[in-house]
């Protein structure tokens, strides 16, 4: 059985985007406010750079997707650098689904009322007792043939 390789992209949202490089940009004029560096010039340069390291994630990090003969790699990566790879061995994948509408971790709270960005659709399963949800952020285009590979590999 041949390997099965997929790349998801991330979803740009120019909203969340904006409003960071808005921050950003807050950080830079405080800093040029202050007359000497200090401690305060640092912290917000620190931030700063923070924030922009967000930026930088959300418009060019993937998902890759590999799915060997008895293992699910999932590779998290920026410019083709990985940063993150996580092992799942495919026969102790149990409840594999598809959830759709699935809220992320970023929130806006507008004066009480609090707005959640959400993934229109999300891989999730059960590994060693521990539930995982793959693709927070990302936009799937081929969750249903990803699914299918992985149960194929199962049986």
């Amino acid at each position: 059985m041949t390997d099965y390789r997929t790349t998801v992209k991330p979803i740009k949202r120019l909203s969340t985007i904006l409003f960071i490089i808005g921050l950003d940009i807050f950080m830079v004029l405080k800093i040029r406010e202050s007359e000497s560096f200090n401690s305060t010039s640092f912290f917000y340069m620190a931030i700063g750079l923070i924030v922009s390291l967000i930026v930088f994630q959300k418009l060019f990090s993937e998902l890759r997707i590999i799915i060997l003969t008895d293992t699910l790699l999932v590779r998290k990566q920026i410019l083709n650098i990985s940063y993150k790879t996580d092992t799942y061995e495919i026969r102790e994948i149990s409840d594999l689904r598809k959830i759709n509408d699935e809220p992320e971790n970023t929130y806006w709270n507008f004066g009480g009322i609090l707005l959640s960005d959400k993934t229109q659709e999300v891989l999730t399963f059960r590994h060693k007792e521990k539930f995982i949800k793959i693709g927070l952020g990302f936009k799937w285009t081929n969750i249903e043939e990803t699914i299918n590979e992985i149960r194929k590999r199962k049986k």
